[in-house]
């Protein structure tokens, strides 16, 4: 049961401007040595861009970093082959 009102939880976390915790160094970390590169953007202007949006939650991440790499792997290997086939089929 939350102690704070709605409106006073919004305030609090509309202050909170976390940007390099633990858990995301971790993953930034672990991405890195897989030779992928970690980027936080807008969800809504990813997708809007043609880009696939994973999501991790902190429990995932430390309980798992090598099957969330995993996961994040299998997806760029799937771009990657989706936009090898077009090219194939441009020919």
């Amino acid at each position: 049961m939350d102690r704070l009102t709605p409106e006073q939880r919004r305030k609090n976390m509309q202050h909170v401007r976390n940007k390099d915790s633990k858990i995301k160094l971790k993953l930034r970390k672990a991405l890195w040595h897989a030779g992928l590169r970690y980027l936080r953007l807008g969800v809504e202007k990813l997708r809007a861009e043609g880009w696939t949006v994973i999501r991790f939650f902190g429990r995932e991440i430390t309980k798992n970093i090598d099957e969330c790499v995993r996961v994040v792997v299998e997806a760029v290997n799937q771009k990657k082959a989706e936009a090898a086939s077009k090219c194939r089929g441009t020919r």
